[in-house]
């Protein structure tokens, strides 16, 4: 995850951030938004429904995030890349990972959607 520059060094293409709490990772989105680099991922987990409805509590968080790296851009002409978020859920049954993608620009590249789901027996 890192290449090998002309001075022997390696230099990070992808940083992740990790926070156990879906509904206080805002200052996690904050740090990745300070790195400029191809990849930065967000991993964390949420108790809430991540349904298809745009107008629930999790969408707002994520309409929050993307708002977070859309000032980003705004105020860095040069920030590139973009950035993930992954979120896993745990319910009754098993546990299901969701994820969507953020542009550089804070424009949606991928929506939230299904990466897996395991049941547990």
């Amino acid at each position: 995850m890192a290449t090998i520059n002309s001075r022997g060094h390696a230099i990070p293409k992808i940083y992740i951030e990790s926070e156990n709490n879906y509904a206080s990772a805002e200052q996690e989105v904050r740090k990745l938004c300070t790195i400029n680099s191809p990849l930065r991922v967000l991993i964390t987990q949420t108790k809430k429904a991540l349904t298809a409805d745009f107008t629930s509590p999790a969408h707002k968080q994520l309409r929050e995030w993307q708002s977070i790296v859309r000032s980003h851009h705004e105020d860095s002409p040069d920030f590139m890349g973009v950035i993930s978020v992954i979120v896993g859920k745990m319910d009754g049954n098993g546990i299901e990972f969701v994820a969507c993608t953020f542009r550089s620009t804070g424009d949606l590249l991928r929506p939230l959607s299904r990466l897996l789901r395991r049941e547990m027996s």
